[in-house]
């Protein structure tokens, strides 16, 4: 027989990874945001395009820096970029980890490499820290979507 199995990953009961599941997918959505803008100012900067967000972060960094950098609001984008650097840190860290509920609304997001191979450690978290994380990226990404010209 040739079926194919569906592999998923068990599902714990409880609302805490429910919340943890809907907590990264939102996290990565607004990610796309920054990704979308990322493009758009490299591309309105005439900038060698990028693959990986982080690079494409890398080069508007470097444009704002720059005095030839072909880059509007400069002023404006460098410390929005220095307050997203840590979300994005945690948004690779989430992206590359498995979901554990631990007591009560606590989950943690194990990485799910071996021990080594990623620089991530295991990151804790509870329903009201996800709410923020959240409510404090989006209004960063507002704010990035607002300095385009």
């Amino acid at each position: 027989m040739n079926a194919v199995t569906p592999i998923a990953p068990k599902q714990s009961k409880g609302d805490s990874c429910e919340a943890a599941h809907l907590f990264r997918s939102k996290l990565i959505d607004l990610f796309a945001v920054v990704e979308v803008w990322a493009n758009d100012t490299l591309e309105r900067a005439n900038s060698k395009p990028q693959h990986l967000l982080g690079q494409k972060l890398d080069t508007i960094r470097k444009l704002a820096i720059s005095e030839t950098g072909n880059l509007p609001n400069a002023k404006t984008v460098l410390p929005l970029l220095d307050s997203i650097l840590p979300f994005a840190e945690l948004r690779s860290a989430l992206c590359h980890s498995q979901i554990k509920r631990m007591s009560g609304t606590w989950v943690c997001f194990r990485p799910s490499a071996a021990p080594g191979v990623l620089r991530w450690r295991p990151v804790l978290l509870d329903n009201p820290s996800m709410e923020q994380i959240l409510r404090d990226l989006a209004e960063l990404v507002r704010a990035l979507r607002d300095t385009r010209p």
